[in-house]
């Protein structure tokens, strides 16, 4: 003969309750060590932006150099992605032309990442913070396996 189950229906709920709470915590702490740029769905364009563009345009997305767009308040994000392209690609005022330097693809990654920036700022959240890239700021030629 099996003994009788002695827990009473408050205590199963509390106990339910506990496991509910665990698990959520768990997948929260997941959640938070999981690569920002995994969650940005362009990790590319994270990467992209933060090593280079970053110095003038700011790591939250507000320009640090003045005549530089802020792209977290939207600033030429209006104009659609084929001129975005084309800016970086050929260059605009200050910032040089990317066509010899990225890939046509990392550029792309990059503008839908400045739409995360605005849309978070808008949104009212504040900005991704992620460190800064090790080789920030150093050109060469997409291809080219040349030092700096």
């Amino acid at each position: 003969m099996y003994a009788a189950d002695k827990t009473t229906p408050a205590a199963k709920r509390i106990a339910n309750g506990v496991r509910w709470l665990v698990g959520f915590v768990v997948l929260g702490v997941a959640v938070c060590f999981v690569p920002v740029q995994a969650r940005d769905g362009n990790p590319d364009g994270a990467e992209v932006y933060l090593t280079f563009c970053a110095g003038c345009h700011g790591f939250d997305g507000l320009a640090t150099y003045p005549p530089a767009p802020s792209f977290a308040l939207g600033e030429r994000l209006k104009r659609g992605d084929h001129a975005l392209l084309q800016n970086l690609l050929q260059g605009r005022n200050a910032m040089p032309p990317w066509q010899d330097k990225l890939s046509e693809h990392r550029l792309r990654s990059t503008i839908a990442y400045l739409h995360t920036m605005n849309a978070r700022w808008s949104a009212g959240l504040a900005p991704r913070t992620r460190p800064i890239p090790p080789p920030q700021y150093r050109f060469r030629p997409v291809g080219s396996m040349a030092p700096n």
